[in-house]
This record gives structure tokens, sequence and C-alpha cells, in this order.
């Protein structure tokens, strides 16, 4: 397993007071609602599995009653939707992922989601096949299967290719560089 805590939500801002909207289903709310910036959450593309479950959300919690509507984009419309939103100080809702850098730059809060709309946070792990896996040598073996890092890391990681347009391997090296005791523990 390289990383756990994977998962999907819908997000408000930090300075949202938590006992104001703290659930999903506060956002049913009509004084929410009123207060709300906007009612339109920028969604990915209509296949997505967060799209999917946002739009199924949107109904099981009775969002679309008070005006709740999900817009399709893609990944730059959302991180673009975040990013002038919370340099205006709206409020809004947003359907978010862990890991993704946007939960680095901004304090987003992730939203209760007492219905299960939501899967159980997952984690990623390395895929192989069978033969491929026997035939890398004993050691490979042993230290790919060592491999594991906060989910931190992954945002940290994105975060240098997405805004500091690092390339993935050298966002990669120089976290490692900047933590040799959780790589050197993969080879010990």
């Amino acid at each position: 397993m390289l990383y756990e805590g994977c998962m999907f939500y819908w997000a408000v801002p930090a300075y949202i007071p938590e006992d104001v909207v703290s659930s999903l289903e506060d956002l049913a709310k009509p004084e929410v609602a009123e207060r709300m910036t906007t009612l339109t959450v920028q969604g990915t593309t209509p296949g997505a599995g967060l799209t999917m479950r946002s739009e199924k959300l949107i109904e099981s919690y009775g969002l679309a009653a008070v005006g709740w509507h999900q817009e399709m984009g893609d990944l730059q419309a959302i991180i673009d939707t975040v990013n002038q939103r919370m340099n205006a100080g709206d409020w809004f809702a947003t359907p978010l992922w862990q890991p993704q850098y946007l939960n680095d730059v901004y304090e987003l809060r992730p939203l209760a989601d007492p219905l299960g709309a939501f899967p159980e946070p997952d984690r990623a792990s390395l895929l192989a096949y069978r033969q491929s896996w026997e035939n890398l040598p004993e050691e490979t073996r042993r230290v790919v299967s060592r491999i594991n890092y906060p989910l931190a890391a992954v945002n940290e990681m994105d975060r240098a290719v997405n805004l500091d347009g690092k390339d993935p391997l050298q966002a990669a090296r120089e976290w490692m560089e900047r933590n040799p005791e959780t790589v050197n523990a993969w080879f010990a």
C-alpha cells in the first residue's frame, strides 16, 4: 500500500462557521442556501465517479429543492473555481478529493456525509501482473513492498507538479531528499 485515506467529499471554506455548516444536510437549510454566494458546485467530467456521486447526493440530501446544482467541467474548472471563490471570500461548497493539492493550499473543511453518498476512505496500491512481479529481483520486491508515505506527501508532490511546474519524477525525488528517514526505511 502506497498511502491510505483517499476519499471523495464536498468541502466548504474553513471561514464558514462550523456551527452553521458542518454536514451536507446543512446545505439544504434555506438560511444556509441564502447565505451562500452560489448554489452551483463545479464538477468534473460527466462520467467521473465524483461527478456521478455528487449528482446523487444533490437529490439524496434535498439540495436540488433549495437550488443546488452541479455544473460539468474538468479538473482545471474545479481548481479555477476554488481559487477564485477562496480569494473572494465567498461562501460556497465544492466537490473535492484526497489526495489533491488544493487541500494544502486552502483551509477547506470536508462536510459530514451521514447518508454515505461517498464511499469510505480507501487506499492506493501498486499493482503488477504476477509474472512481472515474480521476475523482479527479490531486493526490488522487498523495497517496493515497503513503500508507504503519508497522504500529505502526495499532496505536497501534487502541488510541486501543478503549482511549481515540476516534472513528476523531479517532484518525487525532491520529496525523497527532504524525507530521508522515510526513504531509508524502505531500503532497510
